[in-house]
């Protein structure tokens, strides 16, 4: 993720969502937390159709992802979640900040 910025407007250079395996996933969610679990990961020597999976076809996969049409609101909606998360560290402190963020004022 980067984002630039310039004449106070901010620019989304680069957003690329990763595509992982679940098991994958969890795992290195629970090695970030300091656990080391295997989460259906054939040990080595055994035969795994995994690593094919994620050489020939999860890179397929991420590449749709990123660039293909099908996903294309899903890109949208991490833009904008990325540009809201900017937004809202650049106005931290401001009266704006103080006024209206987090102060649960949307309405249903």
């Amino acid at each position: 993720m980067l984002i630039k910025e310039d004449n106070h407007r901010a620019v989304i250079a680069k957003a690329t969502l990763k595509v992982m395996m679940q098991e994958d996933y969890l795992a290195q969610s629970q090695n970030s937390k300091g656990k080391s679990q295997n989460y259906g990961v054939p040990q080595a020597g055994q035969p795994n159709n995994t690593d094919a999976f994620r050489k020939h076809i999860l890179p397929l996969i991420e590449k749709e992802v990123n660039e293909g049409k099908n996903f294309s609101r899903l890109r949208q909606v991490y833009r904008a979640v990325m540009l809201a998360g900017w937004f809202r560290n650049k106005l931290r402190g401001s009266l704006l900040d103080k006024a209206y963020f987090d102060k649960n004022r949307v309405k249903a």
